[in-house]
């Protein structure tokens, strides 16, 4: 192919989505200012039908603009300037411009996506009153599934939950100080990862898809095993796996929040939401009430306190 056959100039992008056209509208206007192609539509996934009867885009454009079916045509005419930028859509123009510097889109939406699982985590924990392994481990987790996927995530989850309990029993009687004990039990963890790869590579002849999980995330998995193990040794095994379980139910819960295409794309054309966190965190920061499972845990005590004149 030559490069005027590669250009985009007289080519269109027709973008399906059920999203609401107002939330994917920015996103679709940055890939025609990067692109610049014809023209971008936006339009259902009923239009699909149309455009296998059409050949070319002139005709896919006219055939969905003469069509009943709902649209959205960006170009030339709807994109911003540079003096547009204000105080409800600097970060977006920001966001644009290190996309176009070539910064993975991927890479933005998890730094993104920080401040909004952190303020998940703190409502659960002020608000609800779930006890989890502080915010780094539920955090750091959340972006591991986000990476590795759910799947993955939840194997790698358990596989290093069961080493580092398998280690701890084997260890008790050796009275070891706690930092040999912990870089045993790190050992035993990597050690469960790397088997757990073999295994993957061995069981399923497409081995791209299930290597497809980064390594770096699930050693930040790793982090999880330390906590496990210390909250044994300080309060017990039914102590710390209840804590691992919420945990593990935290991380789960903000996983399918911070995922769900609609959300993805809402943060993507709107990052200036994720400042919301501020004054919500806020909020939370001076939260001098009850706790809803102090509600339940106390309920025998607020049921005679109201009883009293």
């Amino acid at each position: 192919l030559s490069l005027e056959e590669l250009s985009f100039d007289d080519k269109g992008i027709v973008l399906l989505s059920k999203t609401p056209f107002a939330v994917l509208k920015p996103t679709a206007q940055s890939v025609f200012d990067q692109l610049h192609p014809s023209y971008v539509l936006l339009a259902r996934p009923q239009v699909l039908d149309l455009l296998l009867t059409t050949t070319s885009a002139k005709e896919v454009k006219a055939a969905i603009l003469t069509s009943p079916l709902e649209y959205r045509l960006l170009g030339t005419f709807s994109a911003r300037t540079v003096s547009d930028p204000g105080i409800t859509n600097f970060m977006s123009f920001g966001l644009n411009f290190l996309v176009n510097r070539g910064v993975p889109i991927n890479s933005i939406l998890l730094i993104l996506m920080l401040p909004v699982i952190a303020t998940i985590l703190a409502f659960a924990r002020q608000v609800i009153g779930i006890k989890a392994f502080g915010l780094l481990t539920p955090a750091m987790t959340t972006v591991s599934f986000l990476v590795m996927g759910l799947r993955y995530g939840l194997i790698v989850f358990t596989a290093i939950l069961i080493a580092g309990t398998a280690t701890r029993f084997v260890l008790r009687k050796l009275r070891l100080l706690y930092l040999p004990r912990m870089a045993l039990v790190l050992t035993s963890v990597s050690l469960a990862l790397l088997l757990l790869l073999g295994l993957g590579v061995v069981s399923v002849s497409d081995s791209a898809s299930t290597l497809s999980f980064s390594i770096f995330p699930a050693l930040i998995l790793t982090i999880l095993a330390e906590d496990f193990i210390a909250a044994q040794f300080k309060s017990g095994l039914r102590t710390a796996l209840t804590v691992t379980v919420w945990t593990l139910a935290l991380a789960t819960v903000s996983y399918l929040i911070v995922s769900s295409e609609l959300f993805r794309t809402l943060v993507l054309s709107y990052p200036e939401i994720i400042l919301l966190a501020i004054p919500i965190n806020i909020i939370l920061g001076q939260w001098s009430g009850l706790r809803l499972t102090e509600y339940f845990r106390f309920r025998e005590i607020l049921r005679y306190g109201k009883t009293i004149p």
